[in-house]
C-alpha cells in the first residue's frame, strides 16, 4: 500500500489556502494535489468530501465529478471548533478508503486537542 500524503487547509472567509504539508517519502509527488484539493473541497463546500463520492456511488449523480474547484472522493475531512469550521483536512496517497480514515482520525485528534486547551 503506498504511503498517503497529509496536508492540512485553513479556512478564511471565502477561501481555503493550505497551511501545512506533509510527504512521506516514497509516496507519489501528485498526492499533494489531491489531498490540497480534497481539503480545499471541504472547506469550500462545507461538508467532508466522502459527502460527495455517496452520492456518485449511491445514486449515480456524475455531474458532482465536475464540481468547481473541488474532487468528490473521500478523505477531505472538516475541522471544527463546535459547530464553526475552522479548516479541513486533506489526504491522499492511498484507498479512497483509507483516506477518509486517516482524514477523521487526524480530525478527532485535533478536535479533542482543541478541546482540552480550551
Amino acid at each position: 500500500m503506498p504511503i498517503p500524503h497529509c496536508v492540512g487547509a485553513r479556512h478564511w472567509p471565502s477561501r481555503g489556502l493550505p497551511f501545512q504539508s506533509a510527504r512521506e517519502v516514497g509516496s507519489q509527488v501528485g498526492s499533494v494535489e489531491i489531498a490540497t484539493l480534497k481539503a480545499r473541497t471541504a472547506v469550500l463546500y462545507r461538508r467532508n468530501t466522502k459527502d460527495f463520492q455517496d452520492v456518485v456511488e449511491g445514486e449515480g449523480r456524475f455531474a458532482l465529478l465536475c464540481i468547481p474547484n473541488g474532487v468528490p472522493l473521500d478523505g477531505g475531512v472538516l475541522l471544527k471548533a463546535g459547530e464553526e469550521i475552522i479548516g479541513a483536512i486533506g489526504v491522499s496517497g492511498a484507498s479512497d478508503e483509507a483516506d477518509g480514515d486517516i482524514g477523521r482520525l487526524g480530525a478527532a485528534i485535533l478536535s479533542k486537542q482543541t478541546k482540552q486547551a480550551i
